[in-house]
């Protein structure tokens, strides 16, 4: 109201009037009023425009709206010191992102070692302000940005190549070592002999028990290993007698980038064997299969990345397949990141990208239109039955315009209000599992609410619960689930990866 222009002349009728100039914006609380027209008898008037005056006067009223003010946000910066290499310098990761006071940042992933010459260039750690930060840390966003800088250390590089000695633990071998390659990995490796009844089950780092060594194995020093060794008997079935029972060979065949390992090496009828699968750096379990003396499959059961089956009355061999995991692209998505396959799998099926080739920015919040549109993707990117935008402030030429429509059809959203999408709104964490919720058609769930900041007559509250017993999320602690914090990108790929992969 302070803004209200005054004018103390008088004039004839039909001689020029010029109404005041538009009035500067104004800032009251968390909200910006903006002016938009002054108004003559209903109809529109700008400023600084000439009207004749009338009998009677002109009285001008000026129209005004209020729009929420966006917080100031700030970036996140960088920087190594300049002793370092030209080569070390090529690793310093950046962000374009920016973020509200308060925002959750996660510094950058750490760098891979570096060669330069005869030396090895190891990063620490980053540095805030001379206090030391690790890698894939959370920290709050402060007034004016935040800058990292990367400590690095110089070593003397180690010899590339190690020597191997091959203990035949009973038996004999030739040769009796080796020297691995410039890898760090042996070429081959010997099948050692013994005599009597003796198979030969593998290499191994230990006289009994150890891992078990392969092609695959990266040695980083001079070494001894072992080899192991399993009684066998005449039988036809691959056992050998002890004590009244009938004890069965357990076979594992070597693998390629990868290794697995069984909890025994022979084993009586009915006793349970867990099987261990370790792939490379790289790499993943492609298949594990267990068979018997007739090379029939023997039943496996998988909990927790552990495989276990119950001994048949026969030898067995166990036989795992790798192959090369998904290509992450991301600096910024660890790969031991909670996030880092829905990442993954977001990606290659076309839900959502980086915000450039090599950055997804995990931390960053998402709107209500990528909200929908990633549901949207997910679902396969169904054409809307109806072309009818019940919302205003959606455009048809936006990208999100058909994947609202489609939310909307499915009862999915309503919108802010009848009119109102608000796309670029922060979308929450209570309005995504609602979404996600809507999308399965609200299904009934039986389980009790363990939150404290989740009112039973919340609109998300059957959602939430919903969301925890399929495994989605387990809030942000034991007894929270924090409804209205914003939905980071990291978080929203994971809650659909896991109802999508549920």
């Amino acid at each position: 109201m302070a803004t209200l222009p005054t004018n103390s002349y008088t004039y004839s009728v039909g001689q020029k009037v010029t109404t005041a100039a538009k009035p500067e914006d104004v800032t009251v609380g968390d909200y910006i009023w903006k002016f938009q027209t002054w108004q003559l008898n209903g109809v529109d008037v700008a400023p600084n425009t000439q009207i004749e005056m009338v009998q009677g006067g002109l009285t001008f009223t000026g129209i005004w709206t209020r729009e929420a003010m966006k917080p100031a946000e700030y970036g996140v910066t960088y920087s190594y010191d300049n002793s370092v290499p030209a080569e070390v310098m090529a690793t310093l990761p950046t962000n374009s992102y920016t973020y509200s006071v308060g925002q959750k940042v996660t510094t950058a992933a750490k760098p891979e070692d570096v060669v330069v010459g005869d030396y090895v260039w190891k990063f620490q750690t980053w540095q805030l302000n001379g206090v030391d930060v690790a890698p894939n840390t959370q920290i709050e966003m402060v007034q004016g940005g935040l800058t990292f800088t990367g400590i690095w250390t110089r070593e003397a590089m180690k010899p590339a190549e190690y020597g191997v000695t091959f203990d035949a633990n009973g038996g004999s071998v030739s040769p009796a070592s080796a020297i691995t390659g410039t890898d760090g990995r042996l070429s081959d490796l010997p099948t050692p002999t013994r005599s009597g009844s003796y198979s030969f089950d593998g290499w191994y780092t230990a006289v009994s028990g150890g891992e078990k060594v392969t092609t695959s194995t990266v040695f980083t020093e001079n070494s001894t290993i072992y080899a192991h060794w399993t009684r066998t008997g005449g039988g036809s079935s691959g056992g050998s007698h002890s004590g009244g029972s009938t004890s069965y060979a357990i076979t594992v065949a070597d693998a390629e980038n990868g290794s697995a390992t069984a909890s025994r090496k022979s084993a009586s009828k009915g006793t349970t064997i867990t099987v261990t699968a370790t792939p490379d750096k790289g790499y993943e379990l492609d298949t594990l299969k267990v068979t018997d003396k007739n090379g029939d499959k023997v039943k496996l059961t998988e909990k927790n990345g552990k495989y276990t089956f119950t001994m048949p009355a026969s030898a067995v061999t166990v036989k795992a397949t790798f192959t090369k995991t998904a290509e992450n692209p991301f600096t910024d998505v660890n790969d031991d990141a909670y996030y880092k396959d829905a990442v993954i799998w977001a990606v290659e099926n076309g839900i959502t990208k980086g915000i450039s080739g090599t950055m997804f920015s995990p931390d960053a919040a998402c709107t209500r239109a990528q909200a929908v549109t990633f549901l949207w993707r997910t679902a396969g990117s169904p054409s809307p039955k109806s072309g009818a935008m019940p919302f205003g402030d959606v455009a048809a030429d936006a990208y999100y315009h058909d994947a609202v429509l489609w939310a909307v059809e499915n009862g999915i959203t309503k919108g802010t209000s009848d009119t109102t999408f608000s796309p670029d709104s922060k979308c929450t964490r209570a309005q995504i599992v609602t979404f996600l919720w809507r999308a399965q058609k609200s299904p009934a769930v039986a389980s009790v609410n363990v939150f404290t900041d989740v009112a039973a007559d919340a609109y998300y509250a059957d959602a939430v619960n919903w969301a925890v017993a399929k495994g989605i999320t387990s809030g942000t602690s034991a007894a929270t689930f924090s409804p209205n914090a914003d939905c980071t990108r990291a978080q929203i790929v994971t809650f659909l990866y896991r109802s999508h992969n549920g």
